[in-house]
């Protein structure tokens, strides 16, 4: 059993409160939690401010594979939860964007796309 701390970060949900934190785990009154141990790797307190306030990380060191191999990651902040960004990942207007130009490279007479 892990003791209740009191930190200094604010709710990034209901803005009221600070995070308590018990183990790995940081939570609100209000109902909001979330675990600061993601892919092998604890978050410091700085880092989910960071997080919280931008919406997301700068590349982050020392993450864990699930094969054991230590890679570079941003993360961001979505939904309530902390997710690893993909490497090279791509926004959707991008993502549309090349769509568009496969289908008029391909001459498709039906561009139907479900995003």
């Amino acid at each position: 059993e892990y003791p209740v701390l009191t930190t200094s970060l604010e709710c990034p949900y209901c803005h009221q409160n600070n995070l308590s934190k018990m183990g790995n785990k940081y939570f609100c009154e209000c109902g909001f939690n979330i675990r600061n141990l993601i892919a092998g790797r604890e978050l410091s307190e700085n880092e989910l401010s960071y997080i919280f306030n931008n919406g997301k990380s700068q590349k982050i060191n020392d993450f864990i594979s699930k094969k054991g191999k230590k890679f570079k990651a941003k993360l961001i902040f979505k939904n309530e939860k902390i997710l690893i960004r993909p490497r090279n990942s791509k926004n959707i207007d991008e993502i549309h964007g090349e769509i568009i130009k496969i289908t008029n490279l391909l001459n498709c007479k039906y561009n139907i796309i479900t995003i």
